[in-house]
C-alpha cells in the first residue's frame, strides 16, 4: 500500500472536479463513471503520469465523449457532491492501493458508490475503502497470492502468509508474546 501525497492529493482533487464536470453533459452518470473508469485518461492516472500532462479537465471530458459518444440510454445524475466524493474515492483508492480504476470499477461500480455515498462520505477516505474491500472480501495480499498461484514459490508462499498474519495480529491488536 502506498502512502497518499502531495501528487496523490492532486489528481484526487482533478478527478473528484472532472467527475462533478461530467454533469453538465448529457450523459447519465453511470455511464460517465464507467466509461471514465476504463478510459485513458484514468489509465495515465493510475500509472502516475497524469500531472505530466497537459490535458485539462475539460479535456479529459471531451476525449471520453469522443471515445464513447454521448449516452442515449439513461438521464440519471447523481449529485454534485456525490460525483465529487466518488471520484476522489476512486483516485484514493487506485493510488493507495496501486489498482487500476478498471479493476476497482469492476469491484465497485458508481452506483454501488452512490447507495454508500450516505453512509461512508464523512469517513476517511482509506477507512471507506477499506470498508467497501472488507465487504467485497477483498484483501490486497489475497489477490497477491491468487495472481502469483502458478509461479510462487514456497518461500515465497511462507512470505506472504507471514505477512497476512502480522497483518492480522497488527488489526487485532495482538503481538507474539500474546499469541
Amino acid at each position: 500500500m502506498n502512502k497518499m501525497d502531495y501528487d496523490g492529493l492532486l489528481m484526487c482533487r482533478m478527478q473528484g472536479r472532472i467527475f462533478e464536470l461530467s454533469l453538465e453533459e448529457e450523459n447519465d452518470s453511470e455511464f460517465f463513471i464507467r466509461n471514465y473508469m476504463n478510459s485513458n485518461p484514468a489509465l495515465l492516472m493510475d500509472k502516475n503520469w497524469f500531472l505530466n500532462s497537459s490535458q485539462l479537465e475539460w479535456q479529459v471530458l471531451e476525449e471520453i465523449e469522443e471515445t464513447y459518444g454521448k449516452n442515449n440510454f439513461g438521464k440519471e445524475k447523481f449529485s454534485l457532491d456525490e460525483m465529487y466524493w466518488i471520484g476522489y474515492v476512486y483516485r484514493f483508492w487506485a493510488y493507495t492501493f496501486d489498482m487500476k480504476s478498471s479493476e476497482i470499477y469492476k469491484m465497485c461500480n458508481g452506483n454501488e458508490m452512490r447507495n454508500i455515498y450516505l453512509p461512508y462520505h464523512t469517513m476517511d477516505p482509506l477507512n471507506a475503502i477499506e470498508r467497501i474491500m472488507e465487504a467485497k472480501e477483498y484483501t490486497p495480499i489475497i489477490k497477491t497470492i491468487e495472481k502469483e498461484k502458478m509461479k510462487i514459490s514456497p518461500e515465497r508462499e511462507k512470505e506472504l502468509i507471514e505477512r497476512t498474519r502480522k497483518l492480522i495480529e497488527e488489526k487485532l491488536g495482538i503481538s507474539e508474546s500474546d499469541s
